[in-house]
């Protein structure tokens, strides 16, 4: 829905703070699996999917290495070995200009020396 404040040159979207909730429930989904051609075309797969902030807020942080314990009617996941921090990346314009002015440091100490 468009409002009309929206097109004003002071309209500033509001701030919202990202909030970490865990889903309440989840649904079991399905994917077609291809299988060989003497049991059929194709097979139901279940699958589970599961994102979002709250994973992080417990400790799930991307690229971890999770233990999956499975039991009728349970999954237990455990992270057991955390992942190693990845840098952010440079954009490549201030890449550039570092080495830049690197190189115009590294000019104009050996000039001084």
């Amino acid at each position: 829905m468009r409002t009309p404040w929206a097109d004003t040159l002071f309209f500033e979207p509001p701030n919202r703070k990202p909030y970490a909730r865990p889903a309440p429930s989840c649904k079991v989904g399905a994917q077609l699996f291809p299988i060989r051609e003497e049991y059929g075309s194709v097979e139901v797969i279940p699958y589970v999917r599961l994102r979002g902030r709250w994973l992080d807020k417990l400790g799930f942080e991307v690229g971890s290495r999770l233990k999956i314990d499975a039991e009728h009617g349970r999954i237990t996941l455990t992270v057991i070995e955390r992942s190693v921090p990845v840098p952010v990346k440079i954009p490549r314009k201030l890449q550039r200009l570092a080495r830049e002015a690197a190189r115009v440091s590294a000019s104009t100490d050996g000039a001084q020396a």
